[in-house]
């Protein structure tokens, strides 16, 4: 699988895709600090060795539009998160670019995050959950975002179906749950309870039932 990381500086995913195809139309200029700076820890971690490491090629291709990571793990989602990782507190954005999918870290809470499909995440935004929910044939029909044990927020959302959101708050006796034939909502619900907590005014807006195990 092929990555580009970027400067997460664009305004619109359509910059941002734009910048991923500059690099191979216009491969000039220095590469910014905080890329030199990934690859430079990518360099200590040996992270192109033949036993172990996760790129395919090396040196990498940098110019001033970020930079390009051809991957070899056949665990994807292993190459996916660790990406993430290293990219979140950089300042830097990932796109998968086979699947065109943009990884923008602004606005993000760091969670731990498992979607359907198997694909783990090291934090979630809004805008993320906007993506996997419309590309529900590759990520499946749920998603689950956990701040601690016992403590996290899900969604399943099967074709068809109202949309279920439940959250979990310290113990199994707080597990709630909502229903919504709004789509459009559940990404704003995962937007605030990471953000606000179960306390949030558009949280308290919504018809809770508490569930029992």
């Amino acid at each position: 699988m092929d990555f580009a990381v970027i400067p997460a500086e664009f305004n619109t995913v359509e910059e941002a895709l734009n910048a991923c195809d500059a690099m191979y139309n216009e491969p000039e200029g220095a590469p910014p600090s905080a890329i030199l700076d990934m690859i430079a820890e990518l360099d200590r971690t040996d992270a192109a060795a033949e036993e172990g490491g996760f790129l395919s090629m090396w040196p990498l291709d940098a110019s001033a539009h970020g930079m390009v990571l051809c991957t070899r793990w056949p665990e994807w989602d292993r190459t996916i998160y660790t990406l993430l990782t290293m990219t979140k507190d950089r300042g830097l954005a990932m796109v998968d670019l086979q699947r065109r999918q943009v990884f923008d870290p602004r606005g993000r809470t760091d969670v731990e995050v498992l979607v359907a499909n198997g694909t783990k995440l090291p934090y979630l935004s809004e805008q993320i959950v906007v993506d996997v929910m419309n590309d529900q044939n590759y990520y499946g029909d749920y998603i689950i975002a956990e701040r601690a044990e016992n403590t996290y927020v899900q969604a399943l959302y099967k074709p068809g179906e109202q949309c279920q959101v439940e959250y979990r708050d310290g113990s199994p006796d707080r597990h709630f749950q909502t229903l919504t034939a709004d789509r459009s909502l559940v990404p704003r619900l995962f937007a605030v309870w990471l953000h606000d907590g179960p306390a949030a005014d558009l949280l308290q807006a919504q018809q809770w039932q508490r569930l029992e195990f």
